[in-house]
């Protein structure tokens, strides 16, 4: 039975040191996203997001989703990996990609081969009439990165091109997403939005507000837009504040609170153990009794105070006790040996029966007397 059992697990670890790739898991990770998008005169944007991926274990397809969210119609889709473009059809072979429309979603497939390698996608789309142009500014108002990504990303960069020149001072700029993200002004036609280390399944968007002159050639809607926009960041940004603050708080009190509860805890145990692990104080004068305080053996009173556990001390203290009351006697002796004469002791048996005045024995005594009866015969 145990040479099937051994020839088994032979067998099984043979086959993972032999086919490793196949007992590990693969997974992924996403250590860098850069985006570019561009903003036309005529409303329409153009995006280039580069998306690179390492990868740990065999991988041969994936897909990119786009909510359609402020627009309907997706133009001049292109993929290409490492700079190496994908061709455009449905045969779902390695090096191919194709575009579904999902009804609330564009979602493009593509297929490519990756094995414990880093790979760079770069997505290449434009999305004709994006920015919402209003009788006093377009508005640009974009998920750069939205949720649904299971894993974080560790740089998140996006920039962010007019095709025209604005003064820096007559556009306005937010950011939406972590609290520790940047946005900034570059120059009179360059916003630059960066954040590190992007939770999983967190977005990071975008509202940018160009004056409607610089949209020359863009329908425009018959209403304002500046004052409702205001008001909502104004609110958003209080949130935003009033969350950073607790952050900071917790990242403050955290540790604090913590040793609070340690040093709370060290008095508190200090306080059980000076109440009841502490040993009474004898008194200076008190009477030393020589005697047993109870007729009870050893062995009984040890099993009482450790609930009926034994241990060696139990019986070295029935052997003692056996000895005190004159049953066995304990003689030291010289024992021969391989590497010369060592000392040892030995039971001498003494009588078998208590005294008229002695407790009776228990089966503890009764062991120990047989032994003795043993080795004294």
């Amino acid at each position: 039975m145990y040479k099937k059992i051994a020839i088994f697990s032979l067998l099984i670890i043979f086959t993972l040191l032999a086919f490793p790739h196949q007992a590990q898991a693969k997974d992924y990770s996403l250590p860098e996203v850069s985006i570019n998008a561009t903003i036309k005169e005529n409303g329409t944007v153009v995006f280039s997001e580069d998306r690179t991926f390492n990868f740990d274990g065999s991988f041969s397809f994936g897909y990119y989703e786009l909510p359609k969210e402020g627009f309907t119609v997706l133009e001049e889709v292109q993929v290409s990996i490492d700079g190496i473009p994908l061709l455009l059809n449905e045969s779902r072979k390695t090096g191919t990609y194709y575009v579904e429309d999902t009804g609330s979603t564009y979602k493009i497939h593509y297929f490519y081969s990756a094995y414990n390698e880093r790979k760079t996608f770069t997505f290449n789309y434009t999305i004709p009439g994006l920015v919402k142009v209003y009788q006093d500014y377009g508005k640009f108002y974009w998920k750069l990165q939205s949720k649904g990504w299971e894993r974080p990303i560790g740089s998140f960069q996006a920039r962010i091109v007019y095709d025209f020149s604005v003064p820096i001072d007559d556009y306005f700029v937010w950011a939406h997403g972590p609290l520790w993200g940047e946005i900034r002004k570059i120059d009179d036609k360059t916003v630059f939005i960066e954040v590190s280390d992007v939770p999983a399944n967190t977005f990071v968007e975008v509202r940018i507000l160009i004056p409607t002159v610089y949209f020359k050639t863009a329908s425009v809607i018959s209403a304002v837009i500046k004052e409702k926009v205001f008001k909502e960041e104004e609110g958003w940004a209080k949130e935003a504040n009033r969350r950073r603050m607790l952050a900071r708080f917790a990242t403050i009190s955290v540790p604090i609170i913590s040793l609070l509860l340690m040093v709370a805890l060290l008095m508190y145990f200090l306080h059980l153990y000076n109440k009841y692990g502490v040993e009474f104080a004898l008194p200076k004068n008190f009477i030393y009794v020589r005697e047993p305080p109870t007729p009870e053996k050893p062995a009984i009173v040890a099993g009482l105070m450790n609930f009926n556990a034994f241990n060696p001390n139990s019986l070295q203290a029935t052997i003692l006790d056996l000895i005190y009351r004159g049953f066995i006697d304990m003689e030291e002796v010289e024992v021969k040996g391989w590497l010369g004469n060592r000392k040892d002791f030995r039971l001498i048996l003494k009588k078998t029966e208590p005294s008229e005045d002695e407790p009776v024995k228990d089966k503890t005594d009764d062991s120990l007397i047989e032994v003795a009866e043993k080795k004294s015969s």
